[in-house]
């Protein structure tokens, strides 16, 4: 009887230091993710307004969907990360039962930002790769009217499967479906396009030099410019891709972990699970530092706008 009473009370510790601790994730995770809306916010707006008031010239495609990167992001930390950040307290403060349900407003708005980076890294991938590789295919494709086309394609289709979750379809089927689809499918083709065309870039004095007859002085200079512009290039990438895959994939193996009935129900478990939400918008704070920092154009733009 004596030792019933003391595992009871021994039990029912451990389960207030497990809700204690739940808690505390809980509450820091929304404050971190209410302090990334605040920094993606101030970050885009300036960007959009000194690339507004101080245009890049000459102004090139990659450069609109940079733009288009800016005002999704802007978007993703106003209708998103506040209302997932002041859920998550409100959990923590044991006020409401749940952050979100599936399907709901914040589900679904977590559905449609949640890949808008690994959206980007793709096109940017591809853009580059034939701006690089195929120089004539790219001025034809990469119009105005043709980016529009392909933008409006791509998020009507991202928007069209998210409304299938209000359909009563199985939420592990719907995440099953969306986590390979929207995520490791196009984060894949990012990283194997952009090996593609860095090789495609340091061979290309190979091609030349079989192409057209030329001086050892010219071949060399030309290997040494090749290389040259391939590992800017790569460095570029690995700016961008690197930070997207290690905040991405955190969440990608918790959801694999979910979704394969594997428990999740220790302490750093549960961290994970939280924390690795907010992880998939810390590129938007990172993206717009580096282009500034990076990039001549946006870091002359940035310094004009504040030396009014």
């Amino acid at each position: 009887m004596f030792l019933s009473i003391m595992d009871n009370i021994t039990t029912h510790g451990d389960v207030l230091k497990l809700r204690r601790f739940e808690s505390i994730i809980l509450i820091f995770n929304g404050c971190f993710s209410l302090l990334l809306s605040v920094t993606i916010c101030l970050l885009n707006i300036v960007l959009i307004v000194a690339t507004s008031k101080f245009p890049l010239r000459p102004e090139r495609l990659i450069d609109k969907v940079h733009h288009a990167y800016f005002y999704t992001s802007l978007v993703a930390s106003i209708m998103f990360l506040p209302y997932f950040g002041v859920a998550e307290i409100l959990h923590g403060l044991e006020i409401t039962a749940t952050t979100a349900s599936f399907p709901s407003y914040l589900s679904s708005t977590f559905l449609v930002f949640a890949q808008a980076n690994v959206q980007v890294s793709l096109f940017i991938s591809i853009e580059r790769c034939t701006a690089f590789v195929f120089p004539h295919l790219h001025r034809r494709l990469t119009t105005r009217r043709k980016v529009v086309i392909t933008f409006f394609v791509m998020e009507s289709f991202l928007i069209l499967f998210v409304c299938l979750s209000f359909t009563g379809i199985e939420e592990q089927i719907f995440y099953t479906i969306y986590i390979h689809l929207f995520f490791a499918f196009p984060m894949s083709l990012s990283i194997i396009t952009a090996g593609f065309t860095y090789w495609k870039i340091k061979t290309r004095n190979r091609i030349a030099s079989n192409e057209i007859p030329q001086s050892v002085e010219k071949l060399e200079l030309h290997k040494r410019h090749s290389t040259r512009t391939a590992r800017k290039y790569l460095t570029v990438v690995s700016l961008f891709l690197v930070p997207l895959i290690l905040s991405t994939l955190p969440w990608y193996i918790v959801k694999v972990s979910e979704l394969t009935d594997a428990t999740l129900t220790t302490n750093v478990g549960f961290f994970w699970q939280r924390l690795s939400i907010s992880l998939l918008f810390l590129p938007d704070v990172l993206g717009p530092i580096t282009l500034a920092i990076r990039f001549e154009a946006y870091y002359n733009s940035v310094r004009r706008l504040f030396r009014r």
